[in-house]
């Protein structure tokens, strides 16, 4: 019984090791992140700007939902 918690220890140590950490990606996982970061960062900044350049080619029958 006792040889079996030991290995089965082991199994679980050997498999915690094996995952790595979380830091520990392939270069794309990495761009992926980065790119997703800068994408919502531009939106951060368009966003505000948006109304401004529509406003001008709307016409006045037309409304906003």
């Amino acid at each position: 019984m006792a040889k079996d918690v030991t290995t089965t220890a082991k199994v679980v140590n050997q498999s915690i090791q094996e995952e790595g950490s979380i830091l520990k990606q392939p270069k794309s996982v990495w761009a992926v992140f980065f790119a997703s970061i800068i994408a919502f960062m531009g939106l951060g900044l368009a966003d505000p700007i948006l109304p401004i350049t529509i406003r001008p080619t709307v016409e006045n029958d037309q409304t906003f939902l």
